[in-house]
């Protein structure tokens, strides 16, 4: 239902209140409850299938608000938390559309997003900005973006610790002084960057600690896969 009324500015249960909702959460605990939720929610008929068609379709979306093209973009990303890929590589499809030739909305989207607890949403959102923006004619706004990405990213005394958020980010900032719309120096966004590596790694014996006994009694199914990945 939420999805159903995700982009629409006057109802109380948009995709603003989804953001707030799920922003609360720790990345574990919104994984637990979202993620898993999502996973089979790619069927053709849901709405969250029927918002990422509308959305990467050519169908002209000028009629949009400000505000409406925002919210669908948020509904978008909280698919990016989804682990079946091509539900979420189709949600990053629809939002570089939806965002093209709206670069002033990127920025907001990024602002929204500026504290999300989970990298790989923030990594995805970055990456559909980089693809609309790219895929822009209409480029007003992409100076005040690229200031922003600068302040937001690399003008930190660790920058993002993702390589994919940081080669975007660089690349949209490249990408306006390459048109012309970005003037400061742009070797700020340029490795190498600064980042600390951490200075103790858990041993094997304190790894080892965390593996399940498979005769136990509260042995449980899913730890086969707690298991594994140790």
């Amino acid at each position: 239902m939420v999805y159903s009324v995700s982009s629409d500015p006057d109802h109380p249960y948009n995709a603003d209140q989804l953001h707030r909702y799920l922003m609360q959460f720790t990345l574990a605990n919104r994984d637990a409850i979202w993620t898993t939720y999502l996973h089979n929610r790619d069927d053709q008929g849901t709405s969250m299938v029927r918002l990422i068609d509308w959305a990467k379709s050519d169908e002209d979306k000028s009629y949009l608000s400000g505000t409406s093209r925002l919210l669908a973009a948020k509904a978008l990303a909280w698919l990016f938390t989804s682990t079946n890929i091509a539900f979420r590589d189709s949600a990053t499809k629809a939002m570089v559309v939806l965002l093209e030739n709206n670069v002033t909305t990127i920025k907001k989207l990024l602002s929204e997003f500026e504290t999300v607890n989970d990298p790989y949403v923030y990594e995805r959102i970055f990456a559909a900005a980089y693809g609309a923006v790219l895929r822009s004619d209409k480029l007003e706004g992409l100076t005040e973006l690229s200031q922003y990405i600068v302040e937001t990213i690399f003008k930190k005394d660790e920058v993002y610790a993702n390589i994919l958020v940081r080669d975007y980010a660089r690349n949209i900032v490249e990408y306006a002084a390459y048109k012309k719309l970005y003037a400061d120096d742009i070797k700020i966004v340029r490795p190498p960057y600064k980042s600390a590596f951490p200075s103790v790694f858990p041993n094997n014996a304190e790894i080892d600690a965390y593996k399940y006994d498979y005769q136990s009694k509260e042995f449980k199914d899913y730890y086969w896969g707690q298991n594994a990945i140790l």
